[in-house]
């Protein structure tokens, strides 16, 4: 019986004792641990800033290309499957095709800020306008030789700027 009362005093005294100690942090270490957590971050930041600014700059100049490539194949097709092509003096291109029901058709395709959002579209107009690719600043579309177009477009965003050029050959169905 005097053994449990020892004992039990102990344990008493060492609770009492280890709850004291164990409170919690001190200002000093809170601090500390702030200090630290304030210089990683500092380290990590420009870094973390670098590679999201790495990523934007991809972004950009993979949009650049899939606009490119898309306006470019919709006006090489159009005119590789033409009855006639002709550009017109304002730099619109006059597409004349048969279509699945056997009439004749007209498309013109064009550059243009139809949407009023600042940016230019390349435009394929049948009845009404639509918009084939976005960021396309400049397309030029000539004839080299009788029924040999040669295709330039330039996509310009994000103060990069990408060009795609093809020569076409149209194939005269009747």
């Amino acid at each position: 019986m005097m053994w449990s009362r020892v004992r039990s005093g102990r344990l008493a005294g060492t609770n009492l004792q280890d709850t004291r100690v164990q409170k919690g942090f001190t200002l000093l270490e809170v601090l500390v641990a702030l200090v630290i957590s304030g210089v990683l971050l500092a380290a990590t930041l420009p870094i973390l800033t670098g590679v999201w600014r790495g990523n934007l700059e991809d972004k950009r100049r993979l949009e650049l290309q899939y606009s490119l490539l898309a306006a470019g194949r919709t006006v090489a097709d159009a005119i590789r499957t033409a009855k006639t092509v002709e550009r017109l003096s304002t730099g619109k291109i006059k597409v004349v095709y048969w279509d699945n029901n056997g009439r004749l058709t007209t498309d013109y395709y064009y550059v243009d800020d139809r949407d009023y959002d600042g940016i230019k579209d390349l435009y394929r107009e049948h009845v009404v306008p639509s918009p084939v690719a976005s960021w396309i600043s400049s397309f030029v579309c000539d004839e080299v030789d009788p029924g040999l177009w040669q295709i330039k477009l330039e996509a310009t965003w994000g103060g990069q700027t990408r060009l795609w050029q093809v020569m076409v050959k149209q194939r005269t169905l009747n």
